[in-house]
């Protein structure tokens, strides 16, 4: 399984507004210069997850985007579920009746696949963008941002 683009920028996302004071708020063009990534893309991200409520967004002079919620209470596999437009593996575990496949009836694929895909989401349900971000000191420094307590403390 391969994760859309979508949804592993907006885990980074998630991870890099959790890595700020909870009173402090991320700026669009922050997140862009920490990931190389297109503003208009972040933007869409942005707005996405402030509608799923995992961001809340603030415009205008001293505006930016904070987490809704405690990064603790921010489960991954609620994120990636949110995120990803499809979880079908092989053309059989596809919502459309009609398929291509002739052993489709007796065929045990799409039961293992099913297996498979609950397991990845039980591993991903143990843990939260606290956990992501429990190596505080090294990220703040991979995407070149302040310690928790700002310059000089």
């Amino acid at each position: 399984m391969k994760l859309n683009e979508f949804t592993d920028y907006s885990l980074r996302i998630l991870i890099y507004v959790a890595l700020k004071r909870p009173e402090e708020r991320s700026t669009i063009d922050e997140m862009c210069a920490a990931y190389n990534l297109p503003r208009n893309h972040v933007m869409k991200i942005v707005r996405r997850l402030a509608e799923l409520h995992f961001l809340e967004n603030t415009r205008g002079r001293g505006g930016g985007v904070r987490l809704q919620v405690p990064p603790d209470q921010i489960n991954l596999a609620d994120v990636v579920r949110r995120c990803e437009n499809s979880f079908a593996l092989a053309e059989c575990q596809r919502e459309v009746q009609k398929t291509h496949c002739c052993i489709q009836r007796n065929c045990v694929l799409k039961s293992a696949l099913n297996d498979a895909l609950d397991a990845f989401f039980a591993v991903l349900a143990d843990y939260t963008i606290a956990d992501l971000v429990a190596p505080q000191s090294a990220l703040r420094r991979a995407l070149d941002l302040q310690p928790a307590g700002g310059p000089g403390r």
